[in-house]
């Protein structure tokens, strides 16, 4: 089949302030570096947690075994300068917001509904069953990689999750990046749809909106108002402690089945959640169904930063930092999933997500950047099913690089790559496929 080549026009154009933003930040970031020797990052095991440290001063603990919180969770995350970025936990009295103590330890990830099972009330268990790589340290990291088994409120297995951790010292702060693989051998499993699912954080109270902090992301949109329901390349929260700018951004993979919605409040709390379609954007209720033998791949970064008064980092360097550290990983030995629905909105893919090659074999051009959703799916091992649910199926994706070069290919054909969050706002109602999927939460 013929691919048309010929640009976009109207409402569905280029989103040039993110392009460029993670062009730059693509280029800069391999050549900015520390001043002298790297922080050494070690770390240290005490009952039930794994306590990471730079020279002896604490950056995380990564707590796997809790009796009142029945899921792993890093707590006590600190920014370079041993300034707290993440809520006291527990939660002090008369110092900070005591709502959602068990639910917001620090940084996590927890899904509301997994196959009916919620384990981001604590409803449900995910239990810590070893270490599959030990945990190593020394330079500019440490890495290591668990093993987690999720359960039905009754007890029973529901799937399995391998999630590879590393925490490295990079130009622009400490870099936490997260890795995980879902799969069950006993039968299919389902992620659901609601705002509580996906990467959180609940950040130290100084930092919150109500107490003076900032919240934007990748698009300039700033505030819960403006932040809830949209997608971006990165979110940030931070203020100023001891009078040092601080704080703390989540950067989802881009390689991720889809872009993260954020969830977002003015207190301090802050998720990206690739699973909200009908949360969100009240469009129709999605289901990401895993079948039985196949991998679910989710990867979230979360970057903790300081920096002077008054001197931002530049977040669109660090997110290409993010980037090019997930080129340098070794590549897994199993094809990721891709995730296909009739109901994927897939004008909210992130522009690294957009021209790669297994999205160009077999998806048309429009259908691909906001036209309306394909009538027929690429074969595979499975295909889209009716009602808004999903399946996996397992194509081998093309490497990170090459996504970047599709960038280059997109801007040198004319291509459109989706428009920024206030751009879609302001064509909404005149526009037939946003009028579709723009909701009307918090910030619409």
């Amino acid at each position: 089949m013929p691919r048309d080549l010929s640009p976009i026009r109207g409402p569905h154009r280029l989103g040039w302030r993110t392009f460029f933003d993670v062009m730059l930040g693509c280029l800069i970031a391999p050549v900015v570096s520390y001043a002298g020797e790297d922080p050494e990052i070690s770390f240290r095991r005490e009952p039930g947690r794994l306590r990471i440290e730079v020279r002896g001063e604490l950056i995380a603990t990564y707590v796997y075994l809790d009796e009142t919180i029945p899921r792993p969770y890093f707590a006590d995350v600190h920014a370079p300068g041993g300034i707290r970025v993440t809520r006291n936990h527990p939660p002090v009295q008369g110092v900070d917001p005591t709502d959602h103590a068990t639910f917001h330890p620090g940084l996590w990830l927890a899904f509301g509904d997994l196959s009916g099972a919620d384990d981001w009330r604590n409803r449900a268990r995910v239990e810590h069953e070893r270490f599959v790589e030990e945990p190593a340290g020394g330079g500019g990291g440490v890495a290591f990689a668990v093993a987690n088994r999720y359960l039905a409120e009754g007890g029973a297995t529901i799937c399995r999750e391998i999630c590879r951790y590393r925490i490295l010292a990079r130009p622009s702060g400490y870099l936490l990046m997260a890795a995980s693989e879902f799969s069950s051998n006993s039968g299919d499993f389902t992620f659901g749809d609601q705002e509580e699912m996906g990467f959180g954080v609940r950040v130290a109270t100084p930092l919150s909106v109500k107490k003076g902090g900032r919240l934007r992301n990748s698009d300039n949109l700033e505030g819960e108002r403006e932040v809830w329901g949209e997608t971006a390349l990165w979110c940030d929260y931070s203020g100023t402690i001891a009078g040092r700018h601080v704080g703390i951004a989540l950067l989802p993979d881009p390689k991720n089945f889809r872009r993260s919605w954020f969830h977002a409040r003015d207190t301090g709390l802050l998720v990206a959640n690739p699973f909200g379609n009908e949360a969100f954007t009240k469009g129709e209720k999605s289901r990401v169904i895993v079948r039985r033998g196949e991998t679910f791949r989710l990867g979230f970064g979360a970057l903790f930063h300081a920096s002077p008064a008054g001197k931002e980092p530049d977040l669109a360097a660090a997110y290409g930092d993010y980037v090019e550290q997930l080129v340098n990983q070794a590549p897994s030995p199993s094809p990721p999933p891709r995730v296909l629905s009739a109901v994927d909105d897939t004008r909210r893919m992130t522009p690294l997500d957009v021209v790669t090659s297994e999205h160009r074999e077999g998806w048309s051009r429009q259908s691909r950047l906001g036209g309306e959703a394909p009538s027929s799916f690429p074969t595979g091992p499975s295909s889209a099913r009716p009602g808004g649910t999903f399946d996996v199926v397992s194509r081998r994706a093309g490497p990170l690089t090459s996504t970047v070069r599709g960038i280059l290919l997109c801007l040198a054909f004319g291509r459109a790559l989706p428009s920024p969050a206030s751009a879609r706002r302001k064509h909404a109602t005149g526009c037939p496929t946003c009028s579709r999927s723009l909701g009307s939460g918090p910030g619409s």
